[in-house]
């Protein structure tokens, strides 16, 4: 009989995933929040529970007796796997690394303390801070949560008068209240399109994307 893995978040993001674990010989069941997530369809269970609900998600998976759990390109289901993962005794995913991927100011004093480089940042948690930060930074500078995604709450700013009202917007994206101010760093991007052989042979378009720093 096939392992049973559970992937949580069952969007467009995670349908390549989900068709990969069956490629792979898994039984895969998914579950998200939306009726209409096209992985749920593509799985060969799909469920409707919200992606941040570990108590219903474990009872599925105490269930169903899973072997393991995932989650692909997805920041906010990581603690809902954590906790799955962590009461049936599966591997994968621990704590540290959990908490780390869903803080912007930790990932950057990790960089810091393994010396990469990176911009200038400061973290903040009140606006008469904001001021003092931004010239120690200098402009134009960008403002963000530490811990939300897809660039909700954020602000590239270029002048003094854009700071209350990008502070606003990136504490109100904030579970923790707290904003990351860093150097803006300009950048060149471009992308080349290719192709890849899939599992059965054919050819898949995808791309390359390359960032030049100046």
């Amino acid at each position: 009989m096939s392992k049973k893995i559970l992937v949580i978040g069952a969007g467009v993001a995670q349908e390549d995933a989900i068709k990969r674990a069956k490629n792979l010989g898994y039984y895969v069941l998914a579950s998200d929040g939306s009726s209409e997530a096209v992985g749920l369809r593509v799985a060969h269970e799909g469920r409707v529970i919200d992606v941040k609900d570990g108590e219903q998600n474990l009872a599925w998976a105490q269930k169903e007796k899973i072997d393991g759990v995932i989650s692909y390109a997805s920041d906010i289901t990581l603690p809902t796997v954590f906790a799955v993962r962590e009461a049936l005794g599966l591997p994968g995913l621990g704590r540290v690394p959990m908490e780390i991927s869903l803080d912007k100011s930790k990932q950057r004093e990790r960089f810091k303390q393994a010396g990469l480089p990176q911009p200038r940042f400061e973290v903040i948690d009140n606006l008469q801070s904001m001021t003092g930060v931004a010239e120690d930074i200098g402009f134009p500078l960008v403002v963000k949560p530490i811990d939300n995604s897809g660039s909700r709450g954020v602000t590239l700013v270029y002048e003094t008068g854009q700071l209350p009202s990008a502070y606003l917007a990136a504490v109100k994206n904030s579970k923790k209240k707290k904003v990351i101010v860093e150097e803006f760093i300009e950048e060149i991007a471009c992308s080349k399109p290719v192709r890849r052989a899939t599992d059965h042979g054919s050819l898949k378009p995808v791309s390359i994307n390359i960032t030049i720093l100046k």
